[in-house]
């Protein structure tokens, strides 16, 4: 390999980090066909097995020119995501170049700088494509097929193409018709011709190992020579060119007459070795017969589909240049290197200089004027900062014992009843949060606080049931002189019974529940003794603590999880109070959700009851409610 190859690939690496193109499974294909006036619809799908297994023909069909809305229709019916128009004859261009040997994935890199060194000047980059030659052999160089859509005839009169219309979802790419007979010809050594004499014009190439050669010629046949001598000629040179002659080095005329036998079109034979590589066996959709029709646009179909070929090049030609996303810094400095404009900017530029500093001295007053509206806001928080310090002084000739009052707080609460947040406010009241099994256990915390004679107001301001818990708020006032230093008795007496009796049954102790009984709940630690008063409290201000270390807020149904509720009776549900109810609801709910495997009939009977305990303690609070009432 040659400096000036190495420093074109080199070149070519940088500018390629090509972006990585779209993939299509579903390509459809539009060309001219052999019939006057008509167009070769064909539509192939990519192999199930992916790139090793050929692509299927799915649709091949012939529509006139003007009949533009038919082939959208079979476009988006097939659901292409890509439709490839070949160019007609007359107005593409190709040739071979070679150049050394390399890695695929280099010479993939030189191909954009090869086609700017070798294509002529009226063929704009976007409208010019280039492909790697397969080659089986061991030489020293590769063959590349240049290919191209010259730009004075591109725009000329388009009167004789179908107007398909902008397809939603469908990209259009353009290929010329040698850039189909390089997918079609495949890996295979010999020649193929794509003759059109309505237009007068014929592409062909041939190809032998490394060597190749590729023509597009247009010509008219004339009194001495026939369209088929004409198409003859060109084969023979193209021939002579790649290698494919006889042993002297030209071809004659039985040569070039075996040649065009084997090429396309040719005999049915060549024809049907073609269409079983391209259609894959599919039969009624693309048979050898019609493959003369739609050779041209099977051939757009496979360059894309067939990843192996290394073709896609040549069907990605485009009829506009695509548009060249520039930073936003070059596009500024484009715009304002317009004399015009820079002498606008320049003005501009005067003024802010001139004009800054009283913006400035504008937006430091705006931003006065807007902090002076917060004034009144900022007033009364520091009058609430006023009344905190008023408090914390208060507190502190008082001399309140807080962790007696806490204690005697903690000391009233019964089991089932978890105090979850305690505030002292600036009136000397005690604010508590908390949740309970029952609204009895409620009541007792309730009767327990006001018995102890610390404080002089007990006031419910919240007591309401939330699932299968009943949230509580209650507003403490503390009594007047020493009463709050007088020893208060514990409404649970827990060294007579401990509270791991109470929650796991006789036998149990503070550090281990008898056997069979349920353990601590997954996650939760291990309770190493039971705290006086039977329910945490937490400190002032504090965060949510449970009951008591380690153990759940409900009382234990004394039983194992994994052990299903004993069976209930309707009569025995509708003699059940709401308390009552909603125990044995809450019992087999934690039953259904720590037994997720359980017996299906088991869990079934269990939800029946669970519903039906629900029911009755609907139905008992409301009778209860009337019960009140009627008081």
């Amino acid at each position: 390999m040659n400096t000036a190859t190495t420093v074109a690939m080199a070149a070519g690496a940088r500018r390629g980090k090509a972006r990585q193109a779209r993939r299509h499974d579903v390509v459809a294909a539009l060309a001219t066909s052999d019939e006057a006036g008509k167009w070769s619809l064909v539509i192939a799908r990519r192999g199930d097995g992916g790139a090793t297994e050929a692509a299927r023909v799915v649709f091949a069909g012939v529509f006139a020119t003007g009949d533009g809305a038919s082939i959208r229709r079979e476009v988006l019916a097939q659901k292409a995501t890509l439709l490839v128009r070949v160019v007609p004859t007359r107005r593409s261009i190709g040739r071979v170049v070679r150049v050394p040997m390399a890695t695929e994935a280099d010479l993939a890199r030189t191909l954009g700088l090869i086609v700017e060194a070798e294509m002529p000047p009226n063929v704009p980059a976007h409208r010019a494509g280039a492909a790697v030659l397969p080659a089986g052999g061991e030489g020293q160089t590769r063959s590349v097929v240049l290919t191209g859509w010259t730009y004075a005839e591109a725009v000329a009169d388009g009167a004789n193409e179908p107007v398909v219309g902008v397809l939603e979802g469908v990209e259009e790419r353009w290929c010329t018709p040698l850039g189909a007979l390089c997918a079609l010809r495949g890996r295979e050594d010999g020649a193929i011709v794509d003759a059109r004499e309505s237009e007068g014009a014929m592409s062909v190439l041939a190809a032998r190992a490394e060597q190749a050669a590729a023509r597009v010629i247009v010509d008219e046949p004339d009194d001495d020579h026939s369209w088929d001598a004409v198409v003859s000629d060109a084969l023979a040179e193209a021939c002579e060119l790649a290698g494919l002659a006889g042993p002297d080095g030209s071809a004659n005329d039985d040569e070039v007459q075996s040649m065009l036998r084997g090429a396309w079109p040719g005999t049915e034979t060549a024809s049907a070795t073609l269409a079983k590589r391209a259609s894959a066996g599919v039969t009624g959709v693309l048979s050898a017969g019609s493959l003369r029709k739609h050779a041209c646009a099977l051939g757009a179909c496979l360059a894309v589909l067939d990843e192996q070929l290394g073709m896609a090049g040549l069907a990605n030609l485009r009829r506009e240049a695509p548009k060249v996303h520039e930073p936003a810094i070059t596009r500024m400095v484009k715009w304002a290197s317009v004399p015009r404009r820079a002498a606008v900017l320049a003005s501009l530029g005067l003024a802010v200089m001139l004009l800054a500093p009283w913006g400035i001295g504008w937006a430091r007053l705006s931003v006065a004027q807007a902090r002076g509206k917060d004034l009144p806001e900022v007033r009364n928080k520091s009058k609430d900062v006023e009344l905190r310090a008023a408090l914390y002084q208060q507190v502190e000739q008082a001399r309140w014992p807080m962790t007696k009052l806490l204690s005697d707080i903690g000391g009233a609460a019964p089991v089932g009843v978890t105090v979850t947040e305690t505030r002292l406010t600036v009136g000397q009241s005690i604010s508590l949060e908390g949740v309970a099994a029952s609204r009895e256990l409620v009541t007792q915390f309730e009767a327990a606080l006001n018995a102890s004679k610390v404080f002089s107001k007990v006031t419910p301001k919240n007591v309401a049931p939330k699932g299968d818990e009943v949230e509580f708020t209650y507003t403490l006032e503390i009594a007047a002189g020493t009463a709050m230093h007088a020893p208060v008795k514990p409404a649970e007496d827990f060294v007579a019974q401990p509270l791991a009796v109470r929650l796991h049954g006789e036998g149990a102790t503070n550090t281990l529940p008898p056997k069979g009984a349920s353990q601590a709940a997954p996650g939760r630690r291990a309770n190493s003794s039971a705290g006086e008063g039977g329910a945490a409290m937490p400190t002032s201000g504090g965060s949510r603590t449970p009951a008591a270390s380690g153990e759940s807020r409900r009382p234990s149904s004394g039983t194992a999880t994994n052990e299903p509720p004993a069976e209930i009776k309707d009569e025995e549900i509708a003699k059940l109070n709401a308390s009552e109810a909603m125990k044995s609801w809450a019992e087999r709910k934690r039953f259904l959700s720590a037994n997720p495997k359980a017996d299906p009939a088991v869990r079934t009977r269990v939800e029946e009851e669970a519903t039906k305990l629900q029911a009755r303690m609907k139905e008992a609070r409301e009778a209860e409610a009337k019960k009140e009432g009627a008081k």
